[in-house]
């Protein structure tokens, strides 16, 4: 029961990255600017000329920087949007693109934190050291950044606040009913210990089941959030090349032309009056007696294993 609860734990710890998701479909769609250019602009009055700086050129004085921050990911997806409304062949290829560009997006939010401590490796570093052999450079200097630290973790934290707290007061309602059943339960079954001398663990043959599908289901969300987050930068390094190298090959294959032919093959095949056949032979060839039978091994294997899953995680027990 307690390794069911850090599982489910562990699912709501994840709502963090639907939030992040969130915040990036509404940059995406809402063309809000993230990349940040400084383009020089003619200025209608001419600065003067500056004597600390002698050498200020006229460009210089002519032209004055302006801080900007492109909708980079938004030009992106309109310019994918409109050659996918032209050649829809080009959806495959353009998936494995959007994979690839949700990883380097998550890897700019990543490294958008101002602490060098939360810092991911990026792409460009890892394309320079298997390019160039060159070496990670990992100097911070003492109180890096910490002014920009504090403003920023300020502000994520009134951000996360603005969208949570609703979700926040129903999960701490949940988990405190969760508290008081449990407490509940534990107190049931220490009464039926000492009465009985027996454990009473009548749950544990449906949420055994249950508890081993959410850890597989755990591990998976795992690894993927590795990936995501950047964790293991050397694997999101390779799964960005792959995807990029696979898309690039299937840039020219007609899919239009494959899945036509391939739905045709599979309508004169699976659709056809010869099913009868397959019938006859293969389905009703067989005796209720025999489907009955086939599945009651079925399911004696399943309690096999059952079985053998019970008594490991018992030896498991006793040998710690």
């Amino acid at each position: 029961m307690d390794t069911l609860t850090l599982y489910v734990d562990e699912l709501q710890g994840c709502q963090a990255l639907v939030h992040v998701m969130k915040s990036a479909v509404f940059t995406v769609l809402l063309w809000r600017g993230h990349f940040p250019i400084t383009p020089h602009v003619p200025t209608l009055s001419p600065r003067p000329v500056n004597l600390e700086q002698p050498s200020q050129s006229l460009l210089q004085r002519l032209f004055k920087p302006v801080m900007l921050k492109l909708p980079l990911h938004s030009i992106v997806a309109f310019l994918v949007g409109i050659l996918l409304a032209e050649d829809y062949n080009l959806f495959p290829s353009f998936l494995l693109f959007g994979i690839a560009w949700v990883l380097l997006g998550t890897m700019e939010y990543q490294n958008s934190h101002p602490s060098p401590w939360r810092k991911k490796r990026t792409y460009l570093e890892h394309l320079q050291v298997l390019v160039f052999n060159r070496q990670f450079k990992d100097t911070i200097d003492p109180y890096e950044n910490n002014d920009e630290i504090e403003k920023y973790m300020e502000e994520e934290a009134r951000r996360k606040l603005e969208h949570e707290e609703e979700a926040a007061k129903e999960a701490l309602k949940a988990q405190r009913d969760a508290k008081e059943q449990k407490a509940e339960e534990k107190v049931a079954i220490v009464s039926a210990k000492q009465r009985f001398g027996i454990s009473l663990n009548i749950m544990q043959p449906i949420l055994s089941p249950v508890q081993q599908n959410l850890g597989r289901v755990i591990v998976y969300l795992r690894i993927a959030k590795s990936f995501v987050t950047w964790e293991q930068s050397r694997a999101s390094f390779w799964l960005v090349n792959t995807c990029v190298l696979a898309g690039i090959l299937l840039v020219g294959i007609p899919w239009d032309f494959l899945i036509h032919w391939a739905f045709r093959i599979a309508v004169w095949i699976f659709l056809g009056p010869w099913m009868k056949l397959v019938d006859i032979l293969f389905v009703k060839g067989r005796t209720r007696e025999e489907l009955r039978e086939a599945e009651k091994e079925r399911l004696r294997v399943r309690y096999q294993q059952l079985v053998e899953a019970r008594r490991s995680r018992q030896i498991k027990r006793e040998d710690a």
